[in-house]
């Protein structure tokens, strides 16, 4: 399984159809919404055989909601949601609240690093 697809069996069931990969769509009106992306992957190699067809993947996730209350409730979700599940191993590396005057929503980003089998 890849990162990206962990991320998002992972938030489905907290954003529906409010999650989206890369960029939020110009014309969504969703009050609470979810978007996440790939930023960076190292390789993993050994000694003895190179690559051996894993990465270490950061992962940004970010939540957008009306107010700092109802981003922070959502992180603690994200948070929880990430690192208990088994499928992958999974990072919380940590996260920074950016406010965003133009939408007038709290932004709050997140860091993952997530171990991933590449094909």
């Amino acid at each position: 399984m890849q990162a990206g697809e962990l991320i998002k069996q992972q938030l489905t069931p907290l954003f529906g159809a409010n999650l989206y990969v890369d960029f939020i769509p110009e014309n969504c009106k969703a009050v609470q919404v979810c978007v996440y992306q790939y930023i960076s992957s190292n390789a993993v190699n050994t000694m003895d055989t190179g690559y051996i067809k894993q990465d270490a993947c950061r992962i940004q996730v970010d939540v957008y909601a009306k107010n700092l209350g109802d981003a922070m409730q959502k992180a603690a979700l994200i948070i929880a949601a990430v690192t208990e599940q088994t499928t992958l191993p999974a990072l919380f590396l940590g996260k920074r609240t950016i406010p965003e005057p133009e939408t007038r929503k709290t932004r709050i980003s997140l860091d993952f690093s997530i171990w991933e089998q590449t094909p």
